[in-house]
């Protein structure tokens, strides 16, 4: 009897392994969509003052806080804490929370299209 419990511990950590992998598999795939979306979407002229987003490591690195550039590095740092946050509420309030600062500091309303164009130059330097 005491195999049987080691066995279906075994197999759940298998399960839960395949359905991580699983899960990530699923993010890369909606990742490249929306970051193929983003790039048929965001022209320079479409997204505006947002195509600092496209600004070199080292201008986001020394960028004043009010520029623009500053303000995109500002919501990219924000961005990148929320993902880092475990729990899927707290990871999605935090998300919101950055999309609004950016669409504040930028005093217009943003798009999903926007918001996801933006996203995907920032992954695309990573």
């Amino acid at each position: 009897m005491g195999h049987d419990k080691a066995a279906v511990a075994d197999s759940s950590r298998g399960s839960a392994k395949a359905v991580g992998a699983k899960e990530t598999a699923d993010a890369r795939v909606r990742s490249k969509a929306l970051t193929d979306a983003a790039r048929t979407y965001a022209s320079a002229s479409e997204l505006g003052p947002l195509n600092a987003a496209h600004a070199s490591l080292t201008a986001f690195e020394h960028a004043a806080p009010n520029s623009t550039v500053g303000r995109i590095a500002s919501y990219d740092a924000a961005r990148q804490r929320a993902l880092s946050l475990v729990d899927p509420v707290d990871r999605r309030r935090a998300l919101r929370l950055a999309e609004r600062r950016l669409a504040l500091d930028f005093d217009r309303t943003l798009t999903r299209a926007e918001i996801n164009a933006v996203n995907a130059i920032l992954d695309d330097k990573r």
